[in-house]
């Protein structure tokens, strides 16, 4: 408990940091949507409501640009949207972007926030067929990411857990957890799935 509350008191305090440099960089437009961007980082995983805020911000600014900041941001609101339910908006944010046109760079995102979406509706409905199409993505991330990066060993341990597979899942995650000490984003991640582990071995 001393240690989440460490974490929460650390995070809030880089973010009221983050926005002070916001303000100081407002009257330069690329600037401020970097710093934006940070910040809705930071409350990606953090305050879904905050994130939000932030990301539709980062949109205003990004739509400016001629460059692909705009897709990234736009994939970035998508998966907020699927993570509060608002499936509705996240699917038409993502079927206005076209995989074919999209950079290497790009794709992960794009796959991984499919995956994410279809999740995230399946969670809401328990329908097998989101489930699938979930898998269908999170394959297609794993065919474009590069096999030593910790994204991709992150999804291969992910889709082995989805296939039942436990006891391979916490051995790759436990591995994980070893060589990610600096990555929170990363740590919290891989502690939710091997708590989800432990949760489904008492069941």
């Amino acid at each position: 408990m001393e240690n989440q509350e460490l974490y929460v008191k650390k995070r809030e305090d880089h973010i009221a940091k983050l926005k002070q440099e916001a303000s100081l960089v407002k009257k330069d437009e690329h600037d401020y949507l970097k710093k934006n961007y940070e910040i809705f980082k930071n409350y990606k995983k953090f305050q879904s409501d905050s994130a939000l805020h932030y990301i539709m911000l980062c949109r205003q600014l990004a739509l400016k640009n001629s460059d692909s900041s705009s897709i990234a941001v736009s994939l970035d609101l998508a998966w907020i949207y699927s993570s509060i339910g608002r499936y509705i908006e996240a699917e038409h944010v993502l079927q206005q972007l076209n995989p074919t046109t999209l950079s290497s760079t790009l794709l992960p995102q794009y796959y991984e926030t499919y995956s994410a979406f279809y999740s995230h509706y399946g969670q809401s409905n328990n329908h097998e067929k989101y489930y699938q199409a979930s898998e269908r993505y999170r394959d297609s991330l794993l065919m474009v990411l590069d096999p030593q990066s910790s994204q991709f060993k992150s999804a291969t341990a992910i889709k082995i857990l989805f296939q039942g597979q436990r006891e391979e899942a916490k051995t790759l995650f436990k591995a994980m957890w070893k060589e990610n000490k600096e990555d929170l984003e990363q740590r919290a991640l891989i502690a939710y799935f091997i708590g989800l582990i432990y949760k489904q071995e008492k069941i």
